[in-house]
């Protein structure tokens, strides 16, 4: 008989645990094979992301798991993920190449998932804009949901990088990759101990549509 009770959010969670370490060891046919079974009818809660929205599923999946092994992506999919992460750096690449191809594996799943990638601007915002084409280039898609810069902090950007977030340097930088239909949402991530004074920085100037910290 087929079970009808809903999965509970601990439940879930101990299943997001338990079976990435299990898909790992499973040959690529026996975890194809199972992931249209899987299929949910639905995705997992969405909450609204930022400042500007969109909305997007409570959990995500980040690259690095991508990289290692593409059918995590499946496994997320199917357990109701559509929040995807990527960046530049990730197995030098490899993440973006996996996320990429599974897009345009799934086309008809496009609208749905959330796709968010990220760079490096050491030299300047302005970067970014030539930086867009380099990572969609190598997802081999035509735009993303979310584009950050990565890991922002004045080791890596130096000191002016504190005040980009309320620069009209930055902010136009963002408005233009927006225009360009290659990224909808523009924001940061960051990790770095002087965290407060970007997240003031970003407050003050308001154009920031979502942040990544920890």
């Amino acid at each position: 008989m087929k079970n009808t009770k809903p999965t509970s959010r601990r439940d879930f969670l101990k299943s997001a645990v338990v079976l990435p370490a299990a898909v790992a060891a499973l040959p690529a046919t026996v975890v194809a094979a199972d992931r249209t079974e899987a299929e949910p009818s639905t995705a997992l809660p969405m909450r609204k992301l930022g400042r500007n929205g969109p909305e997007v599923t409570i959990l995500n999946i980040g690259g690095m798991m991508s990289a290692h092994n593409p059918q995590y992506l499946d496994l997320a999919w199917n357990m109701g993920i559509r929040y995807f992460d990527t960046a530049d750096c990730y197995m030098n690449g490899r993440s973006e190449k996996n996320v990429g191809a599974w897009v345009n594996r799934y086309p008809e799943r496009r609208k749905d998932a959330f796709i968010v990638t990220k760079d490096h601007p050491k030299k300047g915002p302005e970067e970014l804009l030539t930086m867009i084409d380099r990572r969609l280039e190598n997802m081999g898609i035509d735009y993303v949901d979310m584009f950050f810069i990565h890991g922002i902090g004045p080791k890596q950007y130096g000191k002016d990088s504190l005040d980009w977030p309320k620069s009209d340097r930055l902010k136009d930088v963002f408005d233009e990759l927006k225009a360009s239909g290659k990224v909808k949402y523009c924001g940061f991530s960051c990790h770095d101990k002087k965290l407060i004074k970007y997240l003031h920085a970003a407050a003050e100037g308001g154009f920031i549509d979502a942040i990544m910290l920890r």
